[in-house]
C-alpha cells in the first residue's frame, strides 16, 4: 500500500491537500524579477482638449479605437462577439463561466503570475458578459498600456480552462445564479427576452442551473475557438496615443486566431406572456413591443418617443407626474403607490420597447391597461409639439452629461467602431437630433405600437388580465 494511500486512510475526514492549496495563499518557489513598467516615474500631463476618435483596421482583421483626452491614466476594453446570443445548445451558459474564468491559466501565464502582475502594475481588471459582448476592461496609469494589453491578450490567446480551476470558480457562478434569482428584475428581463424572441436573443446571460453543476473545460474551449478571434474584435481604449496604441496591439495580439468572426444567430420576435407567482402584494411587470435596433434610423425617434412616455423621474423622491404620459396614466389609475418607467433595449439587429411598472397587485390590471391605452393612443394621435420640444432637451442633455462618464463613451466608441466602422460623439448627435420632427416620431410610435406585445408578471399575480385582454 502506498504512502498517499495509508494517509488517505488515517487521515479519513481531514481536509484534503487540493482544499488545503485552494484555501491558503501560494507563492512560487523562486522570486521572480519585476517587470521595469511599475518602476517609470508617473508625472501627470498638461489638460489639453481631447483630440477627436481614432479607428484603424488591423491586417489581422482587430478593429482599434481610441480618444486621446490626455488623462493621466487610460482606459482599455476589449469588445468581442462572444455574448450568449453566439451560445448554441452545447456551449449555453459558457459566456458567463467566461467571465468568471477570464483572469485563468493561459499558456503565457499562469493565474497567479496574472494576479501579480495586476498588482504591481496598481491597475484594475474585470471582465463582463451580455448579450452581445464578451468585455475584458481595465484602468491603469498611461505607462502601464503596453503590459495590460498584453495581459488581455493572453487570456484571449491561448487560455488553459484547466478542470481544477474552473470548478475553483463554482462557488462564484452559484452566487451569481442566488444573486439573479434574488433580484425581481433581472428575472422579468431575462424572462423577457426569452418570451418574446425565438433564436439567440433568447440565451439569458446566465449560465443555466442545470449546466452549473457540469461545467467542462471542453465547452469553454469548444466556444473560445469559435468566438476569440481577432475579425470579431474590437479593441477600445481612452487616454492613449493612437499610433502607439495600434502599434502595442498589433505586436500584443500577434497569434490570437484570425479566422472569420462567428455569424451571429438570427432572432425572430414574436411576443407572447409569462408569468408567475412571487411572495410579495406587488407585481412587478414588463409590457414591451419590438423596438429598434443599433443602426436602425428611427433610433433617434424611438429615443425621443421613450422621453414623452416618460424615463424615470430626473428629480430625487419626486415624480414627472405632469411630463409623463405613462406616469399620469398610472397615477389616475391607482392611488397606491407605484414606479413606472420606459424601456427601450436596443441591439445590432432588434430591440425591446416598452414599459416597466411596479405596482399594487390589487391595482395591476388597471395600470397595465392604463399604459397600453397610452401606446394606443401616441401611435393614432402622435405627439404634440410642446412634448417634442420638451423631449429633445431631455434626449440632449442625456447625451451631453453622458460625455462625462468614461465608462459610457468607451462602450459608444466600441459599438460605433464594430458595427459601422465610425464615430459620432454625442455632441455631433445633438444636431442631429433637432431634425428629428413630430411625424418622424409619430410613424415610429405607429410601427412600433401596432405590432404584437410582450406581457411578462411576476408577485401577486391574481390580478394580471391577459395579454390579449390589453388592446381591447
Amino acid at each position: 500500500m502506498s504512502h498517499l494511500s495509508r494517509l488517505g486512510k488515517i487521515g479519513h475526514g481531514l481536509p484534503s491537500v487540493a482544499s488545503c492549496i485552494r484555501n491558503s495563499r501560494l507563492y512560487s518557489m523562486a522570486a521572480v524579477p519585476l517587470s521595469e513598467s511599475p518602476r517609470r516615474e508617473w508625472k501627470p500631463l498638461e489638460k489639453k482638449n481631447p483630440e477627436p476618435a481614432k479607428i484603424t483596421r488591423l491586417e489581422n482583421g482587430l478593429t482599434v479605437a481610441s480618444i486621446e483626452d490626455y488623462s493621466s491614466t487610460s482606459r482599455i476594453a476589449l469588445y468581442i462577439n462572444a455574448g450568449s446570443r453566439y451560445e448554441r445548445y452545447d456551449t449555453l451558459g459558457a459566456s458567463h463561466v467566461m467571465k468568471i474564468c477570464a483572469f485563468l491559466s493561459n499558456k503565457e501565464n499562469s493565474a497567479l503570475k496574472i494576479t501579480r502582475d495586476m498588482e504591481q502594475l496598481g491597475a484594475s481588471f474585470k471582465a463582463e458578459n451580455t448579450r452581445e459582448h464578451f468585455i475584458i476592461s481595465s484602468d491603469s496609469l498611461r505607462g502601464h498600456v503596453e503590459p495590460v494589453l498584453s495581459i488581455i491578450a493572453s487570456t484571449v490567446r491561448d487560455p488553459y480552462f484547466y478542470r481544477w480551476e474552473i470548478n475553483d470558480r463554482k462557488d462564484q457562478l452559484l452566487l451569481d445564479l442566488a444573486k439573479k434569482d434574488a433580484n425581481v428584475q433581472a428575472g422579468v428581463i431575462e424572462a423577457l427576452h426569452h418570451v418574446a424572441y425565438r433564436g439567440s436573443l433568447a440565451n439569458s446571460i446566465f449560465c443555466p442551473s442545470f449546466r452549473a453543476n457540469s461545467l467542462s473545460s471542453d465547452m469553454l474551449h469548444s466556444f473560445a475557438q469559435e468566438c476569440f478571434t481577432t475579425p470579431g474584435m474590437t479593441l477600445v481604449g481612452l487616454g492613449v496615443n493612437h499610433d502607439e496604441f495600434v502599434q502595442n496591439a498589433s505586436s500584443s495580439f500577434e497569434g490570437v486566431s484570425t479566422r472569420k468572426a462567428s455569424e451571429k444567430q438570427k432572432s425572430l420576435y414574436i411576443g407572447g406572456e409569462a408569468r408567475w407567482w412571487a411572495e410579495t402584494p406587488l407585481v412587478n411587470a414588463a409590457v414591451v413591443t419590438e423596438g429598434t435596433s443599433l443602426e436602425s434610423k428611427d433610433i433617434l425617434p424611438a429615443g425621443l418617443l421613450m422621453r414623452i412616455l416618460g424615463d424615470s423621474p430626473t428629480i430625487k423622491y419626486g415624480n414627472n407626474t405632469q411630463t409623463s404620459r405613462i406616469s399620469k396614466a398610472v397615477s389616475e389609475a391607482t392611488s397606491s403607490p407605484y414606479a413606472v418607467s420606459s424601456l427601450n433595449k436596443n441591439y445590432s439587429d432588434t430591440g425591446l420597447f416598452g414599459s416597466y411598472v411596479v405596482a399594487d397587485g390589487a391595482d395591476i390590471d388597471k395600470v397595465l391597461k392604463a399604459i397600453v391605452t397610452q401606446y394606443q393612443s401616441v401611435a393614432n394621435s402622435g405627439v404634440s409639439n410642446d412634448e417634442l420640444a420638451r423631449a429633445k432637451n431631455q434626449l440632449k442633455a442625456c447625451a451631453a452629461m453622458s460625455c462625462e462618464n468614461n465608462a459610457t463613451v468607451m462602450q459608444d466608441l466600441a459599438v460605433q467602431a464594430a458595427y459601422t466602422g465610425s464615430y459620432k460623439s454625442p455632441i455631433e448627435i445633438l444636431d442631429e437630433v433637432d431634425k428629428v420632427s413630430v411625424q418622424d416620431v409619430a410613424n415610429v410610435a405607429k410601427r412600433l405600437f401596432n405590432a404584437p406585445l410582450t406581457l411578462i408578471a411576476s408577485g401577486n399575480i391574481e390580478k394580471v388580465p391577459a395579454l390579449l385582454s390589453l388592446r381591447k
